[in-house]
């Protein structure tokens, strides 16, 4: 385990009830994770996969093709267009690969951003994505849905789930040191 880093929710327990809105499948508690993401982007600090998630939940919750949701409505009530959708979604994925694969560029020559994804377990899908609309045609909205799920996926899987199940070993194991303690007595 590395060294202390300033984060910026109060303690685990908050960080705790924001996995579990943007996690779980009740739109409310995931529109309050979002906006008190938001928050935590003003204190700053935040970690890259915190940042990722909240913006691809908010993405979609703006489309009206994903199901539960009530239409395409930006700020103000005006409706979004597919294209500003588009970009929206492709926006959040690309920072979601660059920010996930980044840390791992090390020598003078940059390594193929699908080889360092590959060895991350990031899909193939959203490495396409990233490349196609960095520089070339804006994919399809049904695609960049798609990616999204899998962008989800992934980051509930290998940061929310991970730090979650490591919290609950770090609090066994410091009941287990009390116990011993009291026991030492």
């Amino acid at each position: 385990m590395g060294g202390a880093r300033r984060v910026p929710w109060r303690d685990w327990a908050e960080w705790d009830r924001v996995r579990v809105g943007l996690c779980g499948d009740d739109p409310q508690a995931r529109d309050a994770s979002i906006a008190r993401v938001a928050d935590w982007r003003r204190r700053g600090r935040v970690p890259h996969a915190v940042d990722c998630t909240a913006s691809l939940l908010e993405t979609r919750s703006l489309d009206a093709g994903v199901p539960g949701n009530v239409g395409n409505v930006g700020s103000g009530g005006a409706p979004l267009s597919e294209n500003m959708l588009r970009l929206a979604y492709a926006a959040a994925l690309v920072r979601m690969v660059n920010g996930a694969v980044d840390p791992s560029q090390k020598g003078k020559y940059a390594a193929p951003v699908m080889t360092l994804a590959k060895r991350m377990g990031i899909p193939a899908v959203l490495v396409d994505v990233r490349m196609a609309a960095s520089h070339q045609e804006m994919p399809a909205l049904a695609l960049l849905r798609h990616a999204s799920e899998r962008a989800l996926q992934w980051l509930f899987e290998r940061y929310w789930h991970a730090q979650a199940n490591q919290l609950r070993e770090l609090r066994r194991g410091a009941q287990r040191a009390a116990q011993d303690l009291v026991r030492a007595e």
